[in-house]
């Protein structure tokens, strides 16, 4: 143990010594008030007062955090000129441990020594009992009595009884104080750690004369950030969603924030700040290829949705042009939504932040911290829907017009219908000008089946053609006391070739989407109706080939 500390020690002292100048050196306590967390990163503003004398100072800021962005670090104050920061992310300019670290290193030795000593015990223990079993025969001496007989086998008993006593007691101190060793050793190395990971900025000052004075010192952490989730909560159809966001919020910087001004912000605080630096750009001919070489490759033009699958051979020998006229971007436009609960919102260009009127303790460990950012109540529409092809479950979905406006980020959110939570689903930001779907769960008041109608199946030949009839039947039955509206999703195939002739004899009313193939029923089904849908269609293909469905 005394072999770390002097490890300890020395890497501590390693990237301290020599970095500061000859001049008057201050110490100074600073305190966080306020953290800007962001989804990576953290900007961090501390305040303390300073005294300065006249000329020259050293202002160091200690008990900081290991994790400080060096080209972050920003100072503000009146009365004085920066000469220069530095940091030092294992700042430790004492040459020793502190004292509880010290008291605490001697009470894990002197554990150690102390199980060392009661490890010697047990196997003394061990070795006489081994001694006494392997000696416990008396031979054949025919002429001991049943006296003497007696007395040995008593000695015997309580030797052994004494010895296996000593060693399960020696055994039950020993693990007690394992036990206790292993704490001691575990809070050592937290506070070993914590020692490692404490950094300092140290600020060269210039003022004309001696002052007081109040600084702002501001910088970017790394390990820290948050992650948006949200829940959605409904008590009816008939009501508006609400959607409440949240972020959880975690930090292993190795300094608590307590009792500060916490905002959160999308973005990066990381990123990079400065203006980038454009370079010429430089391009060439790559080398010409003779036409004798050539390559098999899928070249094809594929409708939207569609899939084509042939085969053929291409001269790769060509030039390909690129217009940069036609190439446009994309903005997304984000609008403040007008209802929040906890925090208060402002957006800029870049990014948007929530702010907070209650304060915060934000502690460094490896655990997260909800807060709530915003509740919004949204106009949605209701609806059920299934795809039987893939699912026999009807799920309740909510359409929702321009979620854009609303500007959520991705991520996580549990479903409460009447407090009663019932699954989770993924939000994210949406496309521009449609409706957005949110996935609300599964609804077993609503069964749908579905089966094919194998007497309507049938395969016949004409000639060089084959015909196939395809027929599948649906059955809807709502379950429930009230009537209910459904979507039901089907398809049939789309033919990708004029040697493959798709013929719709039956639709059950179905909206048929020609260019996807897809059927939809929009039924409003009363209580515990059970609705019927049949679809029915033709295959016509060449008798010889093969088709694939």
């Amino acid at each position: 143990m005394n072999k770390l500390k002097h490890i300890l020690i020395a890497s501590l002292l390693t990237v301290s010594n020599g970095i500061f100048a000859q001049d008057i050196e201050t110490k100074v306590e600073s305190k966080v008030q306020n953290v800007n967390l962001f989804e990576q990163g953290a900007s961090i503003d501390r305040y303390a007062t300073i005294q300065l004398s006249k000329g020259k100072n050293t202002i160091i800021f200690d008990k900081l955090s290991h994790v400080v962005d060096m080209e972050s670090i920003q100072l503000a104050g009146r009365g004085f000129s920066v000469y220069s920061i530095d940091f030092n992310p294992s700042y430790n300019p004492e040459n020793k441990l502190p004292a509880h670290i010290e008291k605490l290193s001697q009470e894990v030795d002197d554990l150690e020594i102390k199980i060392a000593d009661i490890n010697l015990s047990i196997k003394l223990a061990s070795d006489k009992i081994a001694f006494l079993q392997t000696n416990k025969s008396i031979g054949n001496n025919s002429s001991i009595t049943a006296n003497q007989l007696a007395t040995t086998y008593e000695l015997y008993s309580q030797k052994l009884k004494q010895a296996s006593e000593e060693k399960l007691k020696f055994e039950r101190e020993s693990q007690k104080l394992r036990k206790e060793l292993n704490f001691k050793q575990r809070e050592l190395n937290n506070f070993v750690s914590q020692l490692r990971h404490k950094g300092a900025i140290i600020a060269t000052l210039h003022a004309d004369q001696a002052i007081s004075t109040k600084v702002k010192l501001n910088y970017t952490v790394r390990n820290a950030s948050w992650i948006p989730i949200y829940d959605i909560r409904f008590s009816s159809l008939e009501e508006e969603l609400t959607l409440i966001q949240n972020a959880k919020v975690s930090q292993t910087t190795g300094n608590d924030w307590n009792n500060i001004e916490l905002s959160v912000s999308t973005g990066n605080a990381l990123s990079q700040e400065n203006l980038p630096h454009i370079s010429p750009w430089k391009i060439n001919l790559y080398p010409t290829y003779s036409k004798s070489k050539m390559m098999r490759s899928r070249v094809v033009e594929v409708p939207d949705e569609l899939e084509i699958n042939e085969e053929i051979e291409v001269d790769l020998d060509v030039d390909i042009e690129y217009d940069s006229e036609n190439w446009e971007s994309q903005e997304e436009v984000y609008k403040a939504p007008t209802n929040y609960i906890s925090a208060r919102q402002s957006t800029s260009t870049i990014s948007k932040k929530f702010t907070f009127e209650k304060k915060f303790d934000i502690q460094s460990e490896d655990t997260e911290q909800q807060v709530q950012l915003r509740q919004e109540e949204i106009k949605a529409e209701f609806k059920y829907k299934a795809v039987p092809k893939y699912s026999q479950n009807v799920f309740l979905v909510a359409e929702i017009p321009n979620w854009e406006s609303y500007g959520f980020e991705n991520g996580k959110a549990n479903i409460y219908m009447s407090d009663q939570y019932r699954g989770k689903t993924y939000l994210n930001k949406g496309t521009i000008g449609e409706d957005y779907i949110i996935s609300l769960g599964k609804d077993s008041d609503i069964a749908v089946e579905r089966s094919q109608i194998k007497d309507s199946n049938s395969r016949r030949f004409l000639g060089s053609k084959k015909k196939e009839v395809f027929a599948w039947e649906i059955l809807v039955k709502n379950n429930k006391n009230s009537a209910a509206q459904i979507e039901i999703k089907d398809q049939i195939p789309v033919s990708l070739t004029d040697k493959i002739i798709i013929t719709t004899e039956e639709l059950s009313g179905a909206n048929h989407d020609k260019s996807t193939g897809m059927l939809t029923w929009d039924l409003n089904l009363q209580a515990n109706e059970i609705k019927k849908l049949v679809f029915k269609y033709t295959v016509e293909s060449p008798k010889n080939e093969r088709v694939g469905y």
